[in-house]
């Protein structure tokens, strides 16, 4: 089944258990709760059941089936129950009217021992079904119920004296709307009363087939017939084999009372045990309507064959009436009505089942083969529970149409008692019906097998004393050419037995396109009367032959009158359009086809035609033809064009656009500059300057600017833009002065002129001692001292430099100490300084103390005072060396300079201190005296820069000396005592420090 949203069924694969006791008399709509007795509950109001889209079921309920007994069981539940005891199942519902058996959940073991019981006729399995979907709706006003005397339909309620039970989801049996007269509940495994309809589905199909004519609402095919409510789906609309059978079986135990039965439900998959219900159900008289099934497939299946495992069931079985569906938007014939939901108006639906082939014992012969009729089914208004009104599609609405249809027949003509009177009662109905192709019936042939079932009709009953309006007689030219006058026969015809005494038209229209060429009043028309005329429609020369193709066309005469008799009410004939043989054809191409251009074609008459892109007009009469292209943005239209056509000829209007240009424009900044730039675009386009330059005539697209270098300036980032057709875009390049500070770099004591290595943005740079450093890049610097002798290289350092920012890199080079050679006192004092006094000696040693060879051979260093004050010294030194020595020293006692260039007699072994010489400070007078050691003389090389000790193999060794100074003390100055030994040449009596 199909729904538009506003009414839906929910399809939810849910398990249904059927009650036992099919027999027990369950009639009148009691009170009692409304719920089902299962697990998963339908919350969807009736308008969100019905909107969703409802497909064949037919899947096997695992380990349920369906217990079928022979014909001779006379006593069906006593047989049931003693099988039940001595196989261990429950027994929960049985059958005794439309078949005799009952349905059983049980193990493949039990159904095995089942199977061996000689009155067990067949075991099947159990399956799951589904459904399949005062204003006069339009599916009842298209089969002209209205028309009908039995059905009556005058806003009072009279009723149509029918019964007709809906197997469905329920009948809300409140509805004002409704004749609902009894029911029963077959979902929960017990026959209830409460046969509430709690999905919608079923109270919408019984609106279609029987609402009440009382002047609100909606008026159904049969109104007010008497409903019977069998509830054998759940609330998502689901139900099994056996819930199915179980409703069947309730039914035919009253088929005294009900003629009718309605379901718009189907599955997939032959099931013997459901058609021999439904078979012994039409025995009892009762006409069984289904609905043929909403998946546009063959109810015989792929194989067309009846009794396989893809036929779509109960739409499949001879014995009932199938129905199929088609779309109808107005309530009118002709195709003439808005679109539907499912497609043109008055079509077939697509996707209805249909038959390809019929079994060949079907009791009744349709067009449609196994399908008896078709009926609306898109888009029907019918009741939904609670009150109030729902639109659905679906075979499901198709079928109450046809169940109402039957109600009709039996209100006039009497029920069947047997399936003879069934099918006799099918054939009536289908005969009456109005062919497909008719002009009363689908104006789309898409059938989709070509077997086309008609349309079913509320017909007239025998006898009617009515008026029939007829046309009897419609004729015209087989071909005519456009300008040429259409002249059309028609003749009216009243063939009823009373006069048409009310006026009415006849029009004739275009079936192709629903254009309606000429419209006649007739002011009425007595019976027995014809009245007959021609009517005139002249073709349209330029403009129609413009705007219709040639071909062929179905004119359609028709009548507004509603009769009795809808199958004579229209009557058509096809009309050739031919080309004229004087005309030509008119080609107009725009270039580039993209563009889909505007133009506008003045012709010989001053008809102007419009359009855009690329066009062929045929039949276009000769003449002078004028073509003005339209205007389209970024582009250059081109010029207009007359052309002469003459007939037979043809003549081309070409009309090339050409691309508006654009312009780029390259701003550099500041212009002094004259900074270089480069420029890409499309198609390969690329150009190079200086510089401010705009640049006319381009194609639009990106074009993308790399800006070059300038020295001394930041180069600013390239960047892209789109020209568009005839647009301008610029470019601009703001050029700025490279960011530049200044670097001191200050190193200390400034004489020794300390190497530095500087690493910044610009590179690495080299120097020694002082140096400022102009016009230097902005970034991050860091400077490395070098190494110079005798000093301690100070660590390197990173700064930052700002723009116009000054910073200073200072390194202090610190003299090293050494413990290695140096000045000691006298060995024998415990003063770390010597108290001098006039004529007194101080004694003290040069000692070696970090020997780094076994022996030496002398040494050389010099002995430097520095006096507090005068330009003389008055203080002497003497030398005793540990072994016989040569000093060849110079000397300069009186400027305080003592060079000892010493080697010795023989080598003398080093130890912790060793003393390489023994000096004697004689002090003249008082006086202050600080005393240095450190390299000789640069007039004695070869020491360069530090003292050392001759070694063995009369090489030298740089030892290194501290800066240490002693002051000889004067005026019996006291000095701090020492704590270390006399022996013990240790750090804290040197000279040094």
């Amino acid at each position: 089944m199909k729904f538009r949203a506003v009414f839906a069924l929910a399809v939810t694969a849910i398990l249904l258990l059927l009650a036992v006791g099919c027999s027990q008399d369950v009639t009148g709509p009691a009170e009692a709760p409304t719920s089902d007795d299962q697990s998963a509950v339908n919350t969807n109001t009736p308008e969100q059941n019905l909107a969703e889209v409802s497909k064949s079921a037919g899947e096997i309920v695992p380990d349920h089936f369906i217990v079928q007994f022979k014909g001779d069981v006379s006593d069906v539940p006593a047989r049931a129950r003693k099988l039940a005891d001595k196989y261990g199942f429950e027994l929960r519902m049985v059958y005794e009217h439309a078949l005799k058996g009952f349905p059983v959940h049980a193990s493949a073991r039990v159904i095995e021992s089942l199977r061996a019981e000689t009155d067990i006729l067949e075991i099947v399995p159990d399956r799951m079904y589904k459904v399949s979907a005062q204003y006069l709706p339009t599916g009842v006003d298209r089969i002209d119920t209205d028309l009908n005397p039995i059905a009556n339909i005058d806003g009072v309620p009279t009723g149509v004296d029918v019964d007709i039970a809906i197997i469905d989801t329920g009948i809300d049996y409140n509805s004002t709307e409704l004749n609902v007269v009894g029911g029963v509940k077959l979902t929960s495994g017990v026959p209830e009363p409460n046969f509430m309809d709690d999905n919608g589905h079923g109270t919408h199909v019984s609106g279609t087939a029987a609402a009440i004519d009382d002047s609100v609402g909606v008026v159904g095919v049969a109104p007010g017939a008497r409903l019977w409510g069998v509830k054998v789906l759940n609330s998502f609309g689901f139900g099994s084999t056996s819930n199915i059978i179980a409703g069947i079986d309730w039914v035919t135990a009253r088929a005294a009372d009900i003629e009718i039965v309605n379901m718009s439900l189907s599955g997939v998959g032959w099931d013997s045990a459901f058609h021999t219900a439904v078979a012994n159900c039409v025995n009892a008289g009762v006409i069984v309507v289904v609905a043929a099934g909403n998946d546009s497939r063959d109810v015989y299946g792929a194989d067309g064959t009846l009794g396989t495992s893809d036929d779509v069931v109960p739409a499949c079985f001879p014995e009932v009436a199938t129905i199929s569906a088609y779309g109808d938007s107005d309530g009118k014939a002709g195709g003439t009505g808005g679109i539907t939901s499912d497609g043109a108006d008055d079509s077939f639906a697509s996707f209805s089942n249909f038959s390809a082939s019929v079994y060949a014992g079907n009791p009744v012969t349709s067009p449609g083969l196994a399908i008896d009729m078709t009926l609306p089914g898109v888009d029907i208004v019918s009741t939904v529970p609670n009150g109030g009104y729902a639109s659905a599609s679906g075979t499901s609405m198709a079928s109450p149409h046809a169940a109402g249809l039957f109600g009709l027949y039996i209100a006039q003509n009497g029920r069947p008692i047997d399936a003879a009177g069934v099918s006799a009662a099918r054939q009536a109905v289908i005969d009456i019906a109005v062919a497909q192709g008719a002009p009363y019936g689908l104006a789309v042939a898409n059938d989709p097998d070509g077997n086309l079932e008609p349309l079913g009709f509320a017909f007239p009953p025998q006898g009617g004393n009515n008026a029939d309006i007829a046309i009897t007689s419609f004729t015209g030219p087989a071909a005519v050419n456009p300008g040429d006058v259409l002249s059309l026969d028609v003749q009216v015809s009243n063939l009823g037995t009373d006069a048409a005494a009310t006026p009415f038209d006849v029009y004739v229209y275009v079936q192709n396109n629903g254009f309606e060429m000429v419209r006649r009043t007739l002011p009425g028309l007595p019976a027995g009367t014809s009245r007959s005329g021609t009517v005139n429609f002249t073709v349209p020369a330029a403009a129609f032959s413009m705007a219709v193709p040639p071909g062929t066309y179905t004119i359609v005469c028709t009548h507004t009158y509603n009769d009795n008799n809808p199958g004579n009410d229209a009557a058509s004939l096809d009309v050739e359009l031919v080309g004229n043989p004087g005309t030509g054809t008119i080609v107009i191409n725009p270039d580039p086809n993209a563009l889909n251009a505007p133009w506008s074609l003045v012709g010989p008459d001053t008809t102007v035609t419009t359009g855009s892109g690329d066009t062929t007009i045929p039949n276009a009469l000769p003449g002078p033809y004028t073509l003005n292209w339209g205007t389209v943005a970024g582009y250059d239209a081109p010029a207009g064009e007359s052309l002469a056509l003459t007939a037979g000829s043809t003549i081309t209007f070409n009309g090339v656009y050409t691309v508006t240009p654009g312009s780029v424009t390259l701003n550099p900044d500041p212009n002094g500059l004259n900074a270089p730039w480069s420029l890409a675009g499309p198609n390969a386009y690329s150009s190079s300057g200086n510089g401010d330059l705009t640049i006319s005539s381009l194609a639009p697209g990106d074009y993308t600017v790399t800006w070059g270098a300038v020295a001394g300036y930041v180069t600013p980032a390239g960047g892209t833009q789109t020209l568009a057709a005839g647009g301008s875009i610029t470019f601009n390049g703001v050029y700025t002065p490279v960011p530049v500070g200044t670097i001191v770099i200050n190193a200390e004591p400034n004489a020794i002129n300390a190497p530095w290595t500087l690493d910044g943005p610009g590179g690495q740079q080299t120097g020694n001692g002082d140096v400022t450093l102009l016009g230097q890049l902005t970034g991050s610097y860091t400077i490395t001292w070098g190494a110079v002798a005798g000093y301690d290289t100070p660590a390197g350092e990173t700064l930052n430099l700002n723009s116009s920012q000054v910073i200073t890199f200072a390194g202090t080079y610190v003299q090293q100490t050494s413990e290695a050679f140096g000045i000691w006192l006298d060995a024998d004092a415990t003063q770390s300084c010597a108290e001098a006094a006039f004529l007194s000696h101080v004694a003290a040693y040069i000692v070696y103390s970090d020997p780094s060879v076994p022996s030496v051979r002398g040494f050389e260093a010099s002995l430097t005072l520095t006096r507090a004050g005068g330009a003389t010294f008055n203080t002497s030194v003497s030398t005793t060396y540990p072994v016989s020595s040569i000093d060849v020293g110079l000397t300069n006692a009186s400027a305080g300079i003592y060079n000892f260039i010493t080697g010795y007699s023989v080598p003398v072994p080093t130890s912790t201190n060793t003393v390489m010489a023994t000096l004697d400070f004689f002090m003249l007078e008082l006086e202050s005296v600080h005393v240095a050691l450190g390299p000789s003389d640069p007039e004695s090389p070869p020491i360069t820069g530090q003292p050392a000790v001759v070694k063995e193999d009369f090489t030298l060794l740089d030892v290194g000396v501290g800066n240490g100074l002693m002051d000889l003390l004067s005026g019996g100055e006291t000095c701090a005592k020492s704590a270390s030994g006399a022996s013990a040449f240790d750090g804290v009596r040197s000279l040094y420090r």
